[in-house]
């Protein structure tokens, strides 16, 4: 069977309005491999969906249910949800339990009883375990090398603080490590590319997603407001999934001798995809507004980025997931600014 041939498609998401998901499209994308099929999952308690090549002639929506328990009277919506399978085979969901505005949790999900995962045939129904963190969102589960788990979530390290990505280790998929202290692995850090509402505003990195790439671990992170034109997608890199401690991911920067985002500080943080700044390396609001929330798929020896982002036109359209191929080469000859590219 010849491999898929992947295109980014400006007017046309791979997952939105058009397949009937009503008028909020399907943001936050999270993807799960399981054997040859990948699950996406997202800002949504009613659908997910299920495909094995990224076309949309192959994908398969999931409605399911979830069982909030004692906080069912608290929970206003969900954002994020995120699958995951550990290392003795039994599979777990993380989700963002939203109380109304941004007052927010990150909880553990385990599958409702009789629902078991099989082979093409996922687990619809979960119920609430336990929450895991409070005042954090956009959660997932990831193992290091030798085994670690560990909860990567959006959080603050001290009260009134910026939002950073953290890392807090795990005993097992529903328990925290209290011997361990949370940590971020990676921070604002004063560039104005980096306000979330003006200067004014605070700052913020969030909705990580981590991969092992070529032998570096690879984030992809969002930055700005999620409601505004300044949305946009950054790539950071480490040697280790979770940095010492003071240590962080590393961010890549460009040259802006002109000051182009008003930092003074004769650079700037290189974005993946961004629609903010004309004068800036890979704008794309030729295509779409507000890009955010990236993930890594590898399929058929091909790279595929999986993010959301709204289609053209007002700011209120709703966000849609989207697809594009992406050309990777991590090597210590190449400048890390030329790592990942979408071609």
């Amino acid at each position: 069977m010849p491999a898929p041939t992947f295109q980014f498609m400006p007017s046309s998401p791979f997952i939105g309005e058009s397949l009937g998901v009503g008028r909020h499209g399907f943001p936050d994308p999270r993807v799960f491999r399981d054997g040859q099929d990948f699950y996406i999952t997202g800002t949504s308690y009613r659908y997910f969906f299920q495909t094995s090549s990224f076309q949309q002639n192959d994908l398969k929506r999931y409605d399911f249910e979830l069982d909030f328990g004692g906080e069912k009277g608290r929970v206003k919506k969900i954002w994020s949800l995120f699958f995951y399978r550990h290392s003795d085979g039994s599979y777990h969901a993380y989700a963002t339990l939203n109380y109304g505005k941004f007052n927010t949790s990150v909880a553990h999900f385990v599958p409702q009883p009789g629902n078991v995962w099989s082979n093409h045939s996922p687990v619809t129904r979960w119920k609430l375990n336990r929450v895991l963190v409070h005042d954090a969102y956009d959660a997932i589960a990831i193992r290091n090398e030798d085994g670690l788990l560990y909860l990567v979530y959006d959080g603050s390290p001290k009260p009134n603080d910026n939002r950073h990505i953290m890392a807090w280790r795990m005993l097992d998929p529903e328990t925290l490590d209290q011997s361990f202290k949370p940590r971020a692995i990676l921070s604002p850090e004063g560039f104005r590319s980096e306000d979330r509402n003006g200067r004014d505003g605070g700052q913020l990195v969030e909705a990580a997603t981590i991969s092992r790439i070529q032998g570096k671990y690879v984030m992809f992170y969002s930055v700005g407001d999620f409601a505004a034109g300044n949305y946009k997608l950054g790539v950071a890199f480490s040697d280790t999934l979770i940095p010492a401690d003071g240590q962080k991911y590393q961010k890549l920067f460009a040259p802006d001798p002109q000051n182009i985002w008003g930092s003074n500080r004769r650079k700037e943080i290189l974005y993946l995809l961004q629609s903010q700044k004309a004068a800036w390396p890979n704008y794309y609001a030729t295509h779409l507004h507000a890009p955010g929330s990236g993930n890594f798929v590898e399929i058929d020896e091909k790279h595929l980025l999986v993010f959301h982002a709204r289609p053209l036109g007002l700011m209120m359209r709703p966000r849609c997931t989207w697809t594009t191929p992406i050309q990777i080469n991590i090597q210590p000859n190449i400048p890390p600014e030329q790592w990942i590219r979408i071609p």
